[in-house]
Parts: structure tokens; sequence; C-alpha cells
């Protein structure tokens, strides 16, 4: 073979690689941003499912959690307790409702500001920081963040007979 055609096929076979290269190159680009725009539809309509999941069990949590309360500051046992200071029926009705509904907290605040029916020990710090936190909301219930943890607070008022 003549040094021309040698030449002449090097070229085309340098070529017909690059073309192919390029090619899969394209293709393989297209492939990617199809998969990758498929993945994140899918994962937007997993979330927006899981969101609204979340939403519909916190708001079931919610209105038990009021309902709890609510029942708790108008049974009239309770309340009785409350107005004269009998601090193990208090604790024991508190402890009971914290039981029943897997509570971290139930504690009973006065118009005072003190914070009873709360187990020894069982009252943190947290307990006051939650209380300022709501301190001068209409509706002292709602989520509060302490100490980078988010806390679920629900309140009812307890009426003295």
């Amino acid at each position: 073979m003549t040094p021309v055609f040698s030449r002449l096929r090097t070229k085309l076979t340098v070529l017909y690689a690059a073309l192919f290269g390029v090619t899969l190159l394209l293709m393989s680009v297209a492939v990617y941003t199809a998969i990758s725009a498929a993945a994140q539809r899918q994962v937007r309509a997993e979330l927006t499912a899981s969101g609204t999941v979340f939403d519909r069990v916190w708001e079931l949590r919610d209105e038990r959690l009021h309902e709890g309360a609510s029942l708790l500051s108008r049974d009239f046992g309770f309340r009785e307790a409350v107005a004269t200071g009998d601090g193990a029926t208090i604790v024991s009705a508190t402890e009971n409702l914290r039981r029943r509904f897997s509570i971290d907290q139930v504690f009973i605040v006065t118009i005072d500001g003190r914070i009873v029916g709360a187990e020894a020990g069982a009252l943190s710090r947290d307990a006051a920081k939650l209380t300022a936190a709501f301190e001068n909301a209409d509706d002292p219930s709602g989520v509060a963040l302490l100490n980078g943890q988010p806390y679920q607070v629900m309140s009812a008022p307890v009426l003295s007979p």
C-alpha cells in the first residue's frame, strides 16, 4: 500500500471513531437528562404525597391532643384539684394524659406563672421556655423550637369551680 492510502485509512478511522464517540456522548447526555428529569418528577410526587400524609397525621394528632386537653380542663374533679392545689390529683391526671397520648411533658401553668402538675424531676427548663414562647399569644398552642428541637404545644384553660 502506498503511504497516501495508509494516511487516508488512518484519517477515516480516526474520523469514524470521533464521530462514533460524539454520537455516543450525545446519546449519553440525552439519556442522562431524561432519567434525571424522570427521577426529579418521581421524587417530587413522592414528597408531595408524603407531605399530604404528614399534614393529615399532624392534623389528627392536633385534634386528639386538643380534645384531650379540653376534656381534662373541663373535668370538675380536676378543676377542683387545681383550685385547691391538690398536687397528687393534678400529677395523677396529667400523668394519665401524658401516657395516653405519648406526650413528653404535661404541666399546668397557674395565673401567676407557676408551673405545677409535673412529676418531680420530670419538668425541665424547657417548660419555662415553652410557656415564655406562648405567653402573649391569643391561642397558646402550636409548634415551638427549643434547643433545635420542635415541640408541639397544646393548651386549654382550666377554670376553677
